[in-house]
């Protein structure tokens, strides 16, 4: 995995943990208690700099009282993955909102090209 993958990944799992942290009604301050973790460490992961190990998801996951694939599930590996993630998101929209949001979708890929 090259050094920007790595980092897209990171990043999304941070936003997972900040998403779960919030909702479960934790502050940074609580779940790096809790950890017995410094309140830097927390915040570096939410905000992407760094990656916990797979023993630091699985408490995460226990304290949020949430699955260990929820922290990991919006980190698409392959390009099937996130076309799968794509179709999930607007299969919850009507068929005329889901034409407009794919026509966005291919309007921003023809900008991102010729860029």
């Amino acid at each position: 995995m090259d050094k920007a993958a790595q980092r897209l990944l990171a990043q999304a799992v941070g936003r997972a943990i900040a998403r779960k942290r919030v909702k479960a009604g934790y502050t940074q301050e609580a779940v790096a208690e809790q950890l017995g973790l410094g309140l830097g460490a927390i915040s570096r992961v939410e905000q992407g700099l760094a990656i916990p190990t797979v023993i630091r998801l699985i408490e995460l996951a226990e304290l949020f009282s949430c699955r260990l694939e929820d922290l990991v599930a919006e980190v698409p590996a392959t390009l099937d993955d996130r076309a799968a993630m794509i179709a999930s998101s607007i299969s919850q929209l009507r068929p005329a909102d889901q034409v407009i949001v794919v026509d966005l979708v291919k309007t921003l890929v023809e900008q991102f090209k010729e860029n």
